[in-house]
């Protein structure tokens, strides 16, 4: 019915994927990811994850699915794990989530002879088996242990209002955020606009170097939920201050020339301005 009321004041409809539905919900629970934020669905926890089941189980929400793409003349993925569960339908298009150019803040480079180097881990409550945030909390123990107190200050932020969130990365060298998506999402876009070396999602993109772990991209690292892979990653950028230096500015760039809002603004027009023709 809302559907119905929009093509009554607009002449074009547009989908965007970004977001639990049926079609990505669907591909998770297929197989067509290496991972996803269902991995950890079982018969005993399958009530933790009912937001996301129900658009498979409800015919109502395949019925609205199916309506959707039939009606958009655009499907415009904001992640790469949307727009892979949606490849197949006609006319869908990648445009990346947009950032504000406010939250743009060049690289802070440390002596970590004199300071020690933060870990801030963005933690979101309630939703550890789809983030797998006690998984990042356990590679950033290690950590602690490993090389003590004085050199690493391991921070968590969780249940923050925004701009106090916003605040509390400000200082960070590491932003931890989520390690079963192929892509980053919001959280961890904000880490790149600030300069950051990121955990998340990097499935699709290139090593950092040969002798660098795999994980290791040449924008962030692709967190994985084995711990042993986490932990050697995490480890090799401590130990290695120019690595550590090289992501947080290759991180910088790349969420500039991909995230900045203004620009995604522009690719929206576009796609808006071809469905007028």
């Amino acid at each position: 019915m809302f559907i119905k009321h929009l093509e009554k004041h607009t002449d074009a409809f547009y989908l965007c994927a970004l977001g639990d539905d049926k079609t990505w919900v669907s591909s998770c629970l297929r197989g067509s990811f290496k991972y996803s934020p269902l991995n950890r669905l079982t018969f005993k926890n399958f009530y933790r994850y009912y937001y996301s089941l129900k658009y498979v189980v409800s015919p109502a929400y395949a019925y609205l699915d199916r309506y959707a793409v039939k009606k958009a003349k655009a499907i415009i993925a904001g992640l790469d794990d949307y727009f892979l569960a949606y490849k197949d339908l006609p006319n869908v298009r990648l445009i990346r989530l947009p950032i504000s150019r406010d939250h743009f803040v060049q690289p802070k480079y440390k002596d970590l002879e004199k300071e020690p180097l933060v870990i801030f881990h963005a933690w979101q409550k309630g939703k550890e088996l789809k983030k797998g945030n006690d998984i990042l909390h356990e590679a950033a123990l290690s950590a602690v242990r490993k090389y003590g107190e004085k050199k690493i200050k391991y921070v968590i932020a969780s249940g923050l209002p925004y701009e106090e969130y916003l605040k509390a990365y400000n200082d960070c060298d590491i932003y931890l955020d989520q390690v079963y998506s192929y892509d980053g999402g919001v959280t961890a876009a904000l880490g790149m606009a600030a300069g950051k070396v990121v955990f998340s999602g990097y499935e699709l993109f290139a090593e950092y170097s040969g002798k660098a772990p795999n994980s290791i991209k040449n924008v962030g690292v692709n967190a994985s939920s084995n711990l042993a892979q986490l932990e050697e990653s995490l480890f090799y950028i401590i130990e290695n201050t120019h690595v550590l230096d090289d992501l947080k500015h290759k991180a910088y760039f790349y969420a500039l020339n991909n995230y900045e809002s203004i620009m995604i603004a522009e690719k929206y027009i576009d796609v808006w301005t071809e469905g007028e023709k």
